[in-house]
């Protein structure tokens, strides 16, 4: 025996989902540059000597 539903979802909770996949994939991206750009300052200051 099957249940049947109705689920609606108006246009305004399909725009809230895009906006928050939206929001997640920019964080993410954002973050990961962040990450980056520390990983590679790490990396490129050790060769310097202290006077230079």
């Amino acid at each position: 025996m099957g249940f049947i539903t109705f689920a609606y979802l108006d246009p305004g909770t399909g725009s809230y989902i895009m906006q928050l996949i939206a929001a997640s994939i920019l964080t993410l991206g954002a973050g990961v540059v962040a990450f980056w750009k520390k990983i590679r300052a790490r990396f490129s200051n050790e060769g310097k000597a202290d006077g230079e």
